[in-house]
């Protein structure tokens, strides 16, 4: 716009001179005093009514805003000129790219244009803007960290930004052509290097697993609003529910796929990850991730968008994984937690579950507790789970009181006090002559005999003869045949319910009946003691036997590992389907009530169980003529 006035003005006065050099030569006596002083007037008056410098940088401003930053693009003297302070080689991109994406009407004058700058921020060596949300008026950052620039495409690969592994800080790490390494990080404040940690088993999801396992330093340091975390000045790492808020949630945008993440205000790329494995870039412009601070298990929440759909779980939520972080501005929050758990209960002597504290609130939570008798209880700070360290004896100590505490990541708190009655209850079962103690989850809160069936007592080592107990046929009752040295029969069952004595030699069923196993898995399902477990307990299913030893958060990778666990599983080994003995004391193997593995992987005949030797556990599926170990779990 302002170079077409110049040549007007130009072409205008061009013509004014060739007139006077015209008149001049033609008229003897040149122009008169009044044709003078008219042409000088005209000259006078285009020279007054021109644009100045600064009216000429607002137009070309003005015009770039107009043309979606394609026309002539604003210099730092531009800004300069329309008296517009602070924008430097380092802010003069960003700059641009808010006036791109503005009105023409938001940045015709230089207040308007002072307030966007004075708006940019400087942090670790990246320039940002803002925008705000059309949903919950909040500020966020209008670009990933480490961005060069706002998104133009969903696969713009100048705006995916830094790949950080969740919680750590801006270290060098984050740069996708960093080194890598496989040493876990001993100090989750101060790795002390640049490399990225990789984590290649399925154990190690994270990058200092030892240092924080629960992710509650980390989440404190993400939520930091000084400057000194990866977030710039009053700035911090969203939660799960804020990003819901402006993504998913009704009245939000509502996205469905990576486009509508693109197209969103918060213009998000498929920025893909880095992976744990190695190091390596993988689906970029396919897939875009990004952190929350809200904690998942062993891993963290982080929401997805691909070509067709979306989500926030479940898809390379590992804290090793490298992912993009959008910071959004710290907003004041001077609400305190709610607690919404009981203040008082009741649990029986001899076990370790106490209570679960819960409280809500709109960011994370840290339970804590103090007082009373509060040194005898462990705490999940953040699951708020409370278990006794010792089982507690009613004769000892009837009820335990302390203070439970809620803190959020604004520091807001509530404290409740809380009251834990202990029942006096009978001490042991006694079921088919032999008597058992229990013992409750740590992992499930579930109640299990304390030791296998038949086990003259609680394991004092894995390979502890006196507490391998017995070794059932799958199904099969309390009859005789479960005894280490009962004699043997090739003669198979025709009645499940009588089966006599004998240990059945087959090489897949010792029944001729009930060929699917359905009626034997509602027979060990039973709880009402005519089964081989006694009253109030059944056999488990293979999902509550893995989650309490493979799956569980301390899980059992080994025979040694499951003799650590809290059912003190002992290394039993088998009686095979010819009626001999193996893997005393170097492997064990667990029943489950499981009929069968999923269809895919069925087999006639065959029933799950899980076993465990050397540094290996798994399940598998086997003949039920198989002789293995049996522990009940309460209904």
């Amino acid at each position: 716009m302002f170079e077409n006035l110049s040549k007007k003005l130009f072409a205008t006065l061009l013509i004014l001179s060739v007139s006077m050099v015209h008149v001049s030569a033609e008229d003897d006596n040149n122009l008169s005093d009044t044709q003078l002083h008219a042409v000088m007037g005209i000259i006078t008056n285009l020279i007054l009514n021109s644009p100045n410098a600064k009216e000429i940088a607002l137009i070309k401003i003005e015009a770039y805003a107009s043309s979606g930053g394609s026309s002539a693009t604003p210099t730092i003297g531009d800004y300069q000129n329309a008296n517009v302070v602070g924008v430097d080689t380092q802010k003069l991109s960003a700059m641009n790219e808010a006036v791109a994406s503005a009105l023409p009407t938001q940045v015709d004058t230089q207040v308007e244009l002072q307030a966007i700058v004075d708006g940019l921020i400087v942090h670790n060596g990246t320039t940002y803007g803002t925008v705000i949300s059309p949903y919950t008026g909040i500020v966020w950052l209008d670009r990933n960290l480490g961005a060069e620039r706002r998104c133009t495409t969903f696969d713009d690969a100048q705006c995916y930004g830094d790949y950080y592994q969740w919680g750590r800080n801006f270290d060098g790490h984050e740069d996708l052509v960093s080194g890598t390494t496989d040493i876990q990080a001993i100090d989750v404040n101060d790795v002390g290097h640049e490399d990225f940690i990789t984590a290649d088993n399925t154990y190690d999801y994270d990058w200092g697993n030892t240092a924080d396992s629960s992710g509650v330093i980390r989440v404190s340091h993400w939520s930091t609003t000084d400057g000194s975390s990866v977030c710039p000045a009053d700035f911090r790492v969203p939660t799960l529910d804020e990003f819901k808020a402006e993504l998913f949630d009704s009245g939000s945008a509502n996205i469905q796929n990576r486009d509508n993440a693109y197209d969103s205000f918060l213009k998000l790329p498929s920025a893909g990850l880095r992976n744990r494995y190695d190091g390596s870039m993988t689906e970029q412009g396919e897939v875009g991730l990004v952190w929350t601070i809200s904690l998942e298990h062993t891993g963290a929440y982080a929401p997805y968008w691909k070509s067709s759909n979306v989500g926030w779980i479940d898809y390379y939520r590992s804290r090793a994984n490298g992912k993009t972080v959008r910071c959004l501005k710290d907003y004041p929050d001077t609400t305190p937690p709610i607690f919404t758990s009981d203040d008082n209960t009741t649990v029986a002597e001899n076990q370790t579950s106490a209570i679960t504290l819960i409280a809500t609130d709109a960011n994370v939570i840290i339970y804590s507790i103090f007082g009373g008798e509060s040194d005898s209880f462990d705490l999940n700070a953040t699951t708020g789970v409370v278990t006794f360290k010792v089982a507690p004896d009613f004769e000892t100590l009837a009820i335990y009181t302390f203070t439970a505490k809620a803190t959020d990541a604004s520091g807001n708190e509530v404290t409740q006090g809380i009251t834990i009655e202990i029942e006096d209850v009978d001490e042991f079962i006694v079921y088919n002559g032999t008597t058992y103690g229990t013992v409750i989850s740590p992992f499930t809160g579930k109640e299990w005999l304390d030791r296998n069936l038949g086990a003259e007592r609680v394991c004092m080592s894995f390979d502890d003869a006196q507490c391998y107990g017995d070794y059932y046929q799958w199904g099969r009752n309390h009859d005789g045949h479960q005894e280490r040295n009962s004699t043997t029969t090739s003669t198979q069952a025709a009645d499940i319910n009588n089966a006599g004595l004998n240990y059945v030699i087959n090489s897949i069923d010792w029944a001729s009946v009930d060929s699917d196993g359905s009626q034997r898995m509602v027979n060990w399902s039973a709880t009402n003691g005519a089964s081989v477990c006694p009253t109030g307990y059944r056999v488990p299913t293979l999902t509550e036997i893995l989650y309490e030893t493979t799956l569980a958060s301390t899980p059992v990778n080994g025979h040694l590992d499951a003799f650590d666990n809290f059912l003190k599983l002992p290394s039993a080994g088998y009686r095979r389907d010819n009626g001999a003995m193996r893997n005393e004391g170097s492997a064990g193997y667990l029943w489950s009530s499981t009929n069968e593995l999923p269809p895919s992987y069925a087999s006639p005949g065959h029933s799950d169980y899980l076993y465990f030797t050397g540094g290996v556990a798994d399940y598998a599926y086997l003949g039920r003529t198989y002789g293995f170990s049996v522990r009940c779990v309460k209904d």
